[in-house]
């Protein structure tokens, strides 16, 4: 789902959704991982979401939801050091 666009699997949260947030990220399998984590890297596993001023993400096995930390904004591109 394209951001800005509003979610309608999350009726409670007005349009506001996971899909539709700027921090969320698409976690894909690898041929090395064991369990369900592996396979090809063109498949999806899971979803995280990841904010920029955070160490860390949090991971879930759903695309939908919501949390205090949506938002809309672009994410700033990665930058490594």
């Amino acid at each position: 789902m394209k951001i800005g666009l509003k979610c309608f699997n999350q009726r409670s949260y007005e349009g506001h959704c996971c899909c539709n947030c700027s921090a969320q990220i698409e976690i894909r399998c690898h041929p090395g991982n064991t369990g369900d984590a592996k396979g090809l890297t063109s498949e999806t596993f899971a979803w995280a979401c990841q904010r920029t001023h955070y160490n860390h993400a949090i991971f879930f096995t759903g695309k939908h939801g919501m949390c205090e930390m949506h938002t809309t904004e672009r994410r700033k591109p990665w930058s490594y050091g």
